[in-house]
């Protein structure tokens, strides 16, 4: 009898501890795609004529020691362009008050947090610690694997656009403005923001723990 229930609790741990690795395996996945999805950004953002510099994954102070986790900025003759990417598959939902967006994928709904929301906060955060007078664009990337179910142009001061007319939208960005920023002032600012490139585990850690206490709101 006592071996019987010893069974019975050496397979439920078993079970726990199983749903527990494929769990932590659908979320390395996750970050893989995201990963690679900034990485992608990246490298056609650098092809761009005029982008002298990139910084991708900065953790930018927000208020009460608490940060905010930008993409991708990258620095040119025409101001920052501040990049969120979002590399999902499906149908992607959402206008600019809702507090979620969705991508629909075989009849399951897969919520994210509004990235015109997410990059406001991280523009908004980021003229507080230039303290400059310099243009900044801010851009939400999807992928070429989604469908984008609303109209970019109702959203204002953002463009949102899929991966393989980036570099077209940039360009719109540029002739839609003239203003030109000499190489001096954007390696000033490029110097000042890679300080927040590399930071501490504990300011991850941090910057987690307040991330998933916001989405239990």
């Amino acid at each position: 009898m006592e071996g019987s229930y010893l069974a019975i609790i050496f397979i439920v741990i078993l079970i726990f501890a199983l749903i527990a690795k494929a769990s932590e395996e659908r979320e390395s996945d996750t970050d893989y795609i995201g990963r690679i999805g900034e990485e992608t950004t990246e490298s056609i953002v650098k092809r761009v004529r005029g982008c002298e510099y990139t910084l991708k994954n900065l953790y930018i102070p927000t208020v009460n020691g608490n940060t905010t986790e930008i993409d991708l900025i990258a620095f040119t003759n025409r101001g920052l362009l501040v990049l969120e990417t979002k590399n999902y598959s499906g149908e992607i939902h959402g206008n600019e008050s809702d507090k979620e967006w969705y991508a629909a994928v075989h009849q399951q709904n897969n919520y994210f947090y509004n990235p015109l929301k997410q990059n406001a906060t991280h523009t908004k955060f980021l003229k507080r610690v230039i303290k400059g007078n310099i243009p900044i664009y801010s851009i939400i990337v999807f992928s070429d694997r989604s469908s984008l179910e609303f109209l970019p142009d109702s959203f204002d001061e953002v463009y949102v656009c899929q991966m393989g007319v980036l570099k077209n939208t940039i360009n719109i960005i540029f002739n839609e403005n003239n203003q030109c920023i000499s190489k001096e002032k954007l390696e000033k600012i490029y110097n000042k923001l890679k300080n927040y490139e590399n930071p501490s585990d504990e300011v991850k850690r941090k910057h987690y723990e307040y991330v998933k206490s916001k989405r239990k709101q």
